[in-house]
Protein backbone atom coordinates (compact mmCIF):
# COMPACT_ATOMS: atom_id res chain seq x y z
CA UNK A 1 0.00 0.00 0.00
CA UNK A 2 1.35 3.27 -0.72
CA UNK A 3 2.20 5.47 1.93
CA UNK A 4 0.06 8.38 0.54
CA UNK A 5 -2.86 5.86 1.15
CA UNK A 6 -1.57 4.71 4.53
CA UNK A 7 -1.33 8.37 5.64
CA UNK A 8 -4.92 9.31 3.94
CA UNK A 9 -6.38 6.18 6.14
CA UNK A 10 -5.26 7.52 9.10
CA UNK A 11 -6.34 10.59 8.75
CA UNK A 12 -9.86 9.10 7.98
CA UNK A 13 -9.69 6.95 10.62
CA UNK A 14 -8.96 9.77 13.36
CA UNK A 15 -11.65 11.95 11.96
CA UNK A 16 -14.35 9.29 12.38
CA UNK A 17 -12.95 8.57 16.06
CA UNK A 18 -12.72 12.90 16.43
CA UNK A 19 -16.35 12.65 15.55
CA UNK A 20 -17.75 9.89 17.28
CA UNK A 21 -16.67 10.85 20.51
CA UNK A 22 -18.16 14.14 20.08
CA UNK A 23 -21.69 13.08 19.26
CA UNK A 24 -21.79 10.10 21.45
CA UNK A 25 -20.79 10.32 24.97
CA UNK A 26 -21.02 6.27 25.50
CA UNK A 27 -18.04 6.04 23.15
CA UNK A 28 -15.76 7.04 25.52
CA UNK A 29 -16.88 4.61 28.12
CA UNK A 30 -16.94 1.64 25.62
CA UNK A 31 -13.20 2.36 24.45
CA UNK A 32 -12.50 2.80 27.97
CA UNK A 33 -13.89 -0.89 28.41
CA UNK A 34 -12.66 -2.37 25.42
CA UNK A 35 -8.67 -1.08 26.89
CA UNK A 36 -9.51 -2.73 30.17
CA UNK A 37 -10.50 -5.50 28.71
CA UNK A 38 -7.44 -6.35 26.53
CA UNK A 39 -5.25 -4.66 29.78
CA UNK A 40 -7.01 -7.69 31.67
CA UNK A 41 -6.30 -10.24 29.21
CA UNK A 42 -3.07 -9.62 28.25
CA UNK A 43 -0.91 -8.50 31.37
CA UNK A 44 -3.30 -8.92 34.56
CA UNK A 45 -2.25 -12.47 35.85
CA UNK A 46 1.67 -11.81 34.89
CA UNK A 47 3.48 -11.35 37.63
CA UNK A 48 6.94 -10.86 35.54
CA UNK A 49 4.85 -7.59 33.77
CA UNK A 50 3.55 -6.53 37.27
CA UNK A 51 6.82 -5.95 38.44
CA UNK A 52 8.85 -4.31 35.53
CA UNK A 53 5.67 -2.22 35.71
CA UNK A 54 6.06 -1.19 39.59
CA UNK A 55 9.82 -0.76 38.43
CA UNK A 56 9.59 2.06 35.83
CA UNK A 57 6.09 3.76 37.19
CA UNK A 58 7.47 4.61 40.57
CA UNK A 59 11.41 4.26 39.74
CA UNK A 60 10.33 7.37 37.50
CA UNK A 61 9.11 9.02 40.37
CA UNK A 62 12.45 9.00 42.16
CA UNK A 63 14.17 9.69 39.46
CA UNK A 64 16.37 6.67 39.60
CA UNK A 65 16.34 3.58 36.79
CA UNK A 66 15.29 -0.25 36.98
CA UNK A 67 19.20 -0.84 36.52
CA UNK A 68 20.05 1.27 39.79
CA UNK A 69 17.16 -0.16 41.73
CA UNK A 70 18.43 -3.78 40.99
CA UNK A 71 21.82 -2.87 41.89
CA UNK A 72 20.12 -1.34 45.49
CA UNK A 73 19.10 -4.61 46.15
CA UNK A 74 22.04 -6.44 45.03
CA UNK A 75 23.72 -4.24 47.35
CA UNK A 76 21.10 -4.77 50.53
CA UNK A 77 21.49 -8.35 49.49
CA UNK A 78 17.43 -8.33 49.14
CA UNK A 79 17.06 -7.41 52.43
CA UNK A 80 15.40 -4.17 54.27
CA UNK A 81 17.45 -1.55 55.22
CA UNK A 82 16.28 -1.39 58.90
CA UNK A 83 14.88 -4.54 59.87
CA UNK A 84 17.39 -6.82 57.59
CA UNK A 85 14.27 -9.35 56.87
CA UNK A 86 14.34 -10.02 52.77
CA UNK A 87 11.10 -9.86 51.29
CA UNK A 88 10.11 -10.81 48.04
CA UNK A 89 11.02 -8.67 45.90
CA UNK A 90 8.67 -10.52 42.34
CA UNK A 91 5.92 -10.76 44.61
CA UNK A 92 3.50 -7.93 43.76
CA UNK A 93 2.80 -5.97 47.23
CA UNK A 94 5.96 -8.05 49.03
CA UNK A 95 8.62 -5.69 47.07
CA UNK A 96 11.46 -3.61 48.51
CA UNK A 97 10.01 0.06 48.44
CA UNK A 98 12.52 2.95 47.64
CA UNK A 99 12.33 5.05 50.55
CA UNK A 100 13.62 8.46 50.39
CA UNK A 101 13.73 12.14 51.98
CA UNK A 102 11.01 14.08 51.43
CA UNK A 103 12.12 17.29 52.01
CA UNK A 104 15.12 17.04 49.48
CA UNK A 105 13.89 14.23 47.69
CA UNK A 106 17.12 11.92 48.07
CA UNK A 107 16.97 8.05 47.97
CA UNK A 108 18.47 7.21 51.12
CA UNK A 109 17.54 3.28 50.32
CA UNK A 110 14.78 0.05 50.11
CA UNK A 111 12.70 -1.13 52.96
CA UNK A 112 10.53 -3.41 53.40
CA UNK A 113 6.45 -2.32 53.55
CA UNK A 114 5.88 -2.44 57.25
CA UNK A 115 9.53 -0.34 58.03
CA UNK A 116 8.52 2.13 54.95
CA UNK A 117 4.72 2.73 56.36
CA UNK A 118 5.77 2.33 60.49
CA UNK A 119 8.89 3.82 60.54
CA UNK A 120 9.92 6.31 57.87
CA UNK A 121 6.68 8.79 58.11
CA UNK A 122 7.31 12.33 56.63
CA UNK A 123 8.19 14.65 59.06
CA UNK A 124 10.25 11.57 61.45
CA UNK A 125 13.70 13.16 62.52
CA UNK A 126 16.24 10.90 64.22
CA UNK A 127 15.64 12.89 67.47
CA UNK A 128 12.06 11.23 67.11
CA UNK A 129 13.13 7.79 66.74
CA UNK A 130 15.61 7.69 69.09
CA UNK A 131 13.63 8.59 71.33
CA UNK A 132 11.09 6.11 70.30
CA UNK A 133 14.00 3.25 70.53
CA UNK A 134 14.61 4.85 74.51
CA UNK A 135 10.61 4.58 75.34
CA UNK A 136 10.74 1.02 73.83
CA UNK A 137 13.70 -0.09 75.59
CA UNK A 138 12.04 1.13 79.33
CA UNK A 139 9.04 -1.39 78.41
CA UNK A 140 11.33 -3.89 77.73
CA UNK A 141 13.46 -3.53 80.54
CA UNK A 142 10.24 -3.39 83.06
CA UNK A 143 8.90 -6.47 81.92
Amino acid sequence: MPRKDLEARREYQREYHRKRRANDPKYADYTRQQCKNWYDKKFKNDPKYKTQRYKQRVLNKYGITVEQYDEMVEQQMGRCAICKLVEHIDEPGKRLHVDHCHETGAVRGLLCSKCNTGVMRSGVTPEILRRAAEYLEKSYEST
